[in-house]
């Protein structure tokens, strides 16, 4: 399933992001679904076999989740390499502080500042001739972006 799926079924990018695992497997729940819901919404439909599925998904593509979050392979704490140029905090890649896994051909997404990989980023050309720089999550802001 993509983002935007289990977002229309769940809502899940519509709050705060995820602080790790444990936090998207506790949204992903029946209980928490009947909690949040109106008879009728589509979220009180799934089953937890289902919602675990999507929160695995979440997880694995770490779509809205915080920096710090669960390495994608052995679950340890990614963080965000950052250091200071002429004053100003340069992000970069991801690394995993128990594991080799990193991120490195990536930036943080304009809007939210969650780390995006290049191959994963949408947006549009803005006016100014730059382009946005955006994660599956945050919607553009101009005509003609993904």
């Amino acid at each position: 399933m993509t983002s935007e799926q289990i977002n229309d079924a769940t809502a899940y990018a519509e709050g705060s992001l995820f602080d790790d695992a444990d936090d998207v497997r506790g949204y992903f729940t029946v209980a928490n679904m009947a909690a949040m819901f109106e008879p009728g919404d589509p979220g009180l439909a799934l089953t937890e076999a289902q919602l675990a599925s999507m929160a695995d998904e979440v997880i694995e593509n770490r779509w809205h989740m915080a920096k710090g979050a669960d390495c994608p392979r052995c679950e340890g704490t990614v963080s965000q390499q950052t250091w200071t140029s002429g004053g100003r905090t340069i992000h970069g890649g991801m690394e995993c502080e128990a594991c080799d896994w990193t991120e490195t051909d990536g930036r943080p997404c304009d809007k939210c500042g969650v780390y995006v990989p290049a191959d994963e980023y949408t947006g549009a050309d803005r006016p100014d001739g730059t382009t946005e720089y955006l994660c599956p999550d945050c919607p553009t802001d101009y005509p003609g972006g993904e």
